[in-house]
């Protein structure tokens, strides 16, 4: 599987890492087996690795509709994007606006690296 999913319960975080070639069908499993089980309320998608972009909009659109479906499961928490390139950001902002309009319950915004993704995440609401 390109994504790899690990859990840090310390700090009620999920990190995600896409290496390679990510398809949308693949994130969506991802999605799916962290809803299955026991959703942290931090999630932290490491899209550097992630050699080509091939999501659409539309897919990215379905990507939060899943997640919002699931939302009696992570009531709050935040969700950072750490991205490497001006499409990814488009694509990862694009994620975080349709996030507000749909009215997730949790907070999604776009980092252009780690330790600032992580800060975040850290902050107390």
């Amino acid at each position: 599987m390109p994504i790899t999913i690990e859990k840090h319960p310390a700090v009620a975080l999920t990190l995600f890492k896409a290496i390679g070639e990510v398809p949308f069908s693949e994130q969506m499993d991802a999605l799916k087996l962290f809803y299955k089980d026991f959703p942290t309320k931090n999630v932290l998608w490491d899209f550097t690795k992630m050699e080509e972009v091939n999501i659409s909009s539309d897919e990215v659109k379905d990507i939060i509709q899943y997640t919002k479906a699931h939302a009696d499961k992570r009531t709050e928490g935040r969700t950072a994007l750490v991205v490497d390139t001006e499409l990814k950001y488009g694509l990862s902002r694009m994620a975080s606006t349709l996030a507000e309009i749909e009215d997730t319950p949790w907070e999604i915004k776009v980092f252009e690296n780690m330790d600032a993704a992580m800060a975040w995440i850290s902050e107390k609401p």
